[in-house]
């Protein structure tokens, strides 16, 4: 049973195109891009030296925009903070908990939006925001050529889901979850009972993810969180293979807690643990997003291409000719 307005309830758009300072949009090919291993999803964005006659340029229906918040750290940072935020808020809801964070943690952070979620017109669904996680984790190595190990994941809540996915699949310098769930039946059978969960498709399943996460992992979790209990980061945390710290927070609810203390200083000492270092003060350390992500609109110089791939003429193969900017 797929209860997506229950599952996923967004809420009314917080913001729009012109009143969002740091709103871009990550284009991605309109195709199912979580079966393909990351040399060939490197091809969706770089054009080789020679093509052939069976190449053609798509048009801009074949493929899509994620908006995304992309907060500037003006003093260079060495680190990108990726976030995916929880299932009652969108991107312009989360822009003061991100300002705060990227302040203090002296980082960029990019949030990436939920189809069906604030701008994005599209049907929500875990695997259409497992795809696009996949795919805004991948245009910033590939594309921006900023590296993996750069790169800091955050999920909250429903966010911890992507995150975890991701994590699982790719090579983040550190995987932070706050609020997590163990899985969408778990927190269905812990808030209505195990009758409710039967009939609730499986979704986001953590506990199985997780043991495939191989970089540093922070649980953050609040001791009075009345949605998503404590346990579930527990139970996370006994199924992580990798480097796994947990830190439980007292008095700290689901939506109700102290940003300084519940969530940047456990970062902070976390971070002093793992030996990651932020270095910042650098002016040059800013990823070179190239105009298009602005405008919403590419140019003849970045067309998506197709071509054959093979003699055999398997599955087509996007590429995108470089821009001058990268």
């Amino acid at each position: 049973m797929e209860l997506a307005s229950v599952i996923f309830p967004a809420p009314t758009c917080s913001y729009s195109d012109r009143d969002l300072d740091g709103l871009i949009w990550i284009p991605i090919a309109k195709e199912n891009l979580e079966s393909r291993n990351r040399k060939s999803f490197t091809n969706i964005f770089c054009l080789s030296s020679t093509e052939d006659q069976d190449n053609r340029t798509t048009s801009i229906e074949e493929y899509e925009w994620i908006p995304c918040l992309y907060l500037r750290y003006n003093e260079g940072s060495t680190k990108i903070l990726i976030y995916f935020h929880g299932n009652a808020e969108d991107i312009g809801l989360a822009y003061d908990f991100l300002n705060t964070l990227k302040m203090e943690l002296r980082v960029h952070v990019l949030a990436m939006e939920y189809p069906g979620y604030g701008l994005y017109k599209a049907t929500p669904g875990a695997d259409s925001i497992n795809k696009d996680a996949l795919a805004v984790f991948d245009y910033l190595t590939n594309e921006i050529k900023w590296p993996d190990k750069d790169i800091i994941l955050l999920g909250r809540s429903m966010g911890s889901g992507p995150a975890t996915y991701v994590s699982a699949r790719r090579n983040p310098g550190a995987l932070l979850l706050m609020s997590p769930f163990t899985s969408i039946c778990g927190v269905v059978r812990d808030v209505a009972g195990y009758l409710a969960s039967l009939v609730v498709t499986e979704r986001f399943k953590n506990v199985d993810e997780i043991k495939f996460v191989m970089c540093p992992t922070l649980l953050i979790h609040g001791k009075a969180d009345e949605l998503i209990p404590h346990k579930h980061s527990i139970d996370l945390m006994s199924n992580c293979r990798g480097i796994c710290h947990i830190n439980l927070q007292e008095g700290m609810t689901h939506n109700v807690f102290n940003i300084f203390e519940d969530i940047i200083a456990p970062i902070s000492i976390f971070f002093l643990r793992v030996g990651i270092s932020i270095r910042s003060n650098i002016k040059s350390l800013f990823p070179k997003f190239p105009d298009s992500v602005y405008t919403k609109k590419l140019s003849q110089s970045n067309l998506f291409v197709v071509k054959k791939e093979g003699k055999r003429g398997k599955e087509l193969m996007m590429k995108k000719t470089r821009d001058s900017k990268y």
